[in-house]
């Protein structure tokens, strides 16, 4: 009788103990998933001001080009940090994949496929505008009036430049 009753106190901090870690581990999920979530959104944010900047310079396109060196500097930065942030949201992302205590809803996997779809957006959210500034400027760039025979004639004149 007692083996019995010191077996079942036995089985019942095991279970207590499994509980406990059980309990734990869905906060760490929890967590990861409000932290990556309010990254998300603020990724999302970030996309949506470079977004509505670059329509607002588009609706007020003039026939003057735009100071962009520092904006296109800006704009290379965003490009390069969202390039590291997306290598790292796909590492965690194939971790979770891969993490045998995970469960399909749990969600995690989930949070960090629209993190990493938001970084995606804020990358090419950036590129457009970068690309769109420069074409603008260039579009109004004056032509020099001079030609060029052949193109190592081209080549070198814009090398002396």
């Amino acid at each position: 009788m007692h083996a019995q009753a010191h077996a079942q106190e036995a089985r019942s901090a095991v279970v207590e103990a499994m509980a406990a870690r059980n309990l734990q581990f869905l906060a760490l999920i929890e967590n990861t998933i409000d932290r990556v979530s309010s990254d998300t959104d603020h990724v999302r944010a970030c996309a949506k001001a470079i977004a509505e900047s670059m329509e607002s310079l588009k609706a007020g396109a003039k026939d003057v080009p735009y100071q962009e060196e520092r904006l296109v500097e800006l704009l290379e930065k965003t490009k390069e940090s969202a390039r590291r942030i997306h290598v790292d949201a796909t590492h965690r992302h194939e971790s979770a994949c891969n993490d045998k205590m995970l469960h399909p809803d749990d969600g995690v996997v989930d949070v960090f496929e629209a993190f990493i779809e938001a970084v995606n957006d804020l990358y090419n959210c950036a590129s457009e505008f970068k690309d769109w500034l420069e074409l603008h400027n260039a579009l109004l760039e004056q032509p020099t009036g001079a030609s060029y025979g052949s193109a190592a004639a081209l080549i070198a004149a814009l090398s002396a430049d």
